[in-house]
């Protein structure tokens, strides 16, 4: 599951006609709530798509996107399957295009995808009297309403200044991409629940103010009220898998009066907000003294120092905690890192393939491993040295990260063996992966520390997760054997496990 959504948007994948790895981006892209529509490369464009993902795994294709780019001036994702094409492709790109590799997780999938939207929404020619994230008024344009509507007496307006209490613990927890989808879901639905004669803008970061006109302060309030209710309802578990994350917002509000200002207006709101916050967050604060009478505190301002110093206090200590709990995350993730080659190292395999086995089993979906071993790697380091077998193992990791899906993950096992675990993948998907795999790392060139240019070969043991296998082990253990098999029928070749020949039975009465 993927950390973010783009609920709504179409985007157009286009692709060589059979492309296995283009059915791997259509799930994510789904999985984003995407609307997807596939095409082959070279084919135009629908003018009905939003953007373009281009899956690019050989030069021909390369060639038709390049004329693709002189046709259409859609944004596009390109996503080269390796290096050297993605470096072919660099100088057909410009503004209008991003590009990425298929070994990208699915959060950079998504804010990949999420930039060049926003990129593409900036070049538009937007109003600059509308926030870009949003689609609300910004500050400047909110600001002039204010002003005019001080000048109507005759209507009861309220002026609501909200902020997203804990937003940065979004931020920092799920990321800025999730943040930007937490503010747009606040603005549609401000949008939604409030009048379309009301005004709404977004006067910065996590904050939003509103001009509300009733028949009444009640009515003013009790709507107010009701917005703030409506908070918690937008599922973050749904989209971000934090089941602990709500939305809620504390809010200030005062009521326009002809004799104040649009500045201390605002103040009054803010006022009011702090106090809300300090008080009880996702609750709504009236500002004493907006009925035309005297406030009756009269350290107001005072008060608002002190919630403001409070808050800021408050914060502190959330960002030193999130500081400290992400040392201790990135320690974890680091011990999980082989640093030689930057992939998953054996501790990993122990505490994930389980997790994948159990995920597998409960969704009655399908599980594949590949184990790999690089042919004949005891003769480099003895021809070249350990520095050169560093490069090897280097040239592997690199080759498979270009290769997997997002959804795909690649460990190193030990010394110069890798395994390759395929989520919702069948043995015969397995087999075509494992068989490419082989197939490009055997025309991948290595050069030697003296400047020496080589290549070497794999073989592969295949294995599709079955009901007769109890725990990962098994499920090793059977890849492991049809490796051996691979090796010992000449290497440089892909064996299955469910080709090996039973296992001859014992006579009983012998």
């Amino acid at each position: 599951m993927l950390l973010h959504t783009l609920s709504g948007v179409s985007i157009a994948l286009t692709a060589d006609a059979g492309s296995a790895l283009a059915d791997g981006i259509a799930a994510e892209l789904t999985e984003l709530e995407c609307a997807v529509l596939r095409q082959q490369t070279g084919q135009k464009r629908g003018a009905q798509a939003e953007a373009c993902v281009a899956l690019v795994e050989n030069a021909a294709a390369a060639d038709a996107l390049r004329r693709t780019f002189a046709e259409s001036s859609m944004p596009t994702l390109v996503l080269a399957t390796t290096r050297q094409l993605a470096e072919a492709m660099v100088p057909m790109l410009d503004e209008r295009h991003a590009l990425g590799t298929i070994g990208d997780t699915p959060g950079v999938f998504a804010w990949r995808l999420r930039q060049l939207l926003a990129l593409a929404q900036r070049q538009s020619g937007a109003s600059p009297d509308v926030d870009a994230l949003t689609g609300l008024m910004t500050r400047r344009a909110f600001e002039t309403r204010l002003a005019l509507a001080s000048m109507m007496p005759d209507q009861c307006t309220g002026l609501l200044f909200l902020d997203l209490d804990h937003f940065k613990l979004i931020n920092d927890r799920l990321g800025h991409a999730a943040g930007d989808q937490v503010l747009h879901a606040v603005a549609s639905l401000m949008l939604r629940s409030l009048r379309p004669e009301d005004a709404i803008a977004r006067i910065g970061g996590d904050e939003f103010a509103c001009l509300i006109s009733r028949s009444s302060r009640a009515a003013v309030i009790a709507e107010a009220k009701q917005l703030l209710a409506e908070m918690p309802k937008y599922d973050i578990p749904r989209f971000f898998k934090e089941p602990s994350l709500r939305i809620c917002a504390s809010a200030g509000l005062t009521f326009v009066r002809p004799e104040v200002g649009g500045d201390v207006l605002l103040m009054e709101a803010d006022v009011a907000m702090y106090d809300a916050k300090c008080n009880c967050r996702g609750q709504l604060s009236v500002y004493e003294g907006s009925d035309g009478s005297s406030p009756t505190r009269p350290d107001l301002r005072v008060q608002h120092f002190e919630n403001a110093a409070r808050l800021a206090t408050e914060r502190l200590v959330e960002m030193i905690t999130l500081k400290s709990r992400g040392l201790i995350e990135a320690a974890e993730r680091e011990a999980d890192i082989c640093a030689l080659t930057g992939l998953y190292n054996k501790r990993y395999i122990i505490g994930q393939l389980p997790r994948e086995i159990r995920r597998a089993r409960e969704r009655r979906g399908r599980l594949s491993l590949v184990m790999m071993d690089i042919d004949n790697f005891g003769e480099v380091n003895r021809t070249h040295g350990w520095p050169t077998g560093d490069r090897v193992l280097q040239s592997f990791a690199s080759v498979a990260r270009s290769l997997v899906r997002p959804t795909d993950w690649v460990a190193r096992y030990g010394g110069e063996e890798f395994v390759i675990v395929l989520p919702g993948m069948d043995v015969d998907g397995a087999l075509r992966f494992a068989e490419r795999m082989r197939q490009v790392y055997a025309s991948t060139p290595v050069e030697s520390v003296e400047g020496q240019v080589f290549s070497k070969t794999l073989s592969a043991g295949v294995v599709q997760l079955s009901d007769d296998m109890s725990s990962s082990t098994d499920l090793v253990q059977s890849a492991s054997m049809a490796l051996l098999r691979a090796k010992a029928k000449g290497r440089n070749r892909v064996e299955c496990a469910a080709d090996a020949e039973p296992a001859p039975r014992l006579n009983a009465a012998i």
